[in-house]
């Protein structure tokens, strides 16, 4: 059955703003955690040892 035209009108405006908020969201999200990747420090796993040497 198909429902009247502002019944779809007000459905499709619910799902796209419902939408445009979790994508404004989960890009604000990862933008963030990006940023936060640049401040963590590399530090090197092991050192001194060579690839295939018997552990001690």
């Amino acid at each position: 059955m198909h429902e009247p035209l502002v019944i779809q009108h007000a459905f499709k405006a619910a799902v796209t703003d419902g939408l445009h908020s979790v994508l404004a969201g989960g890009t604000a999200l990862g933008l963030l955690t990006f940023l936060t990747t640049l401040l963590i420090r590399e530090i090197p796993l092991r050192s001194g040892a060579a690839p295939g040497a018997p552990l001690e």
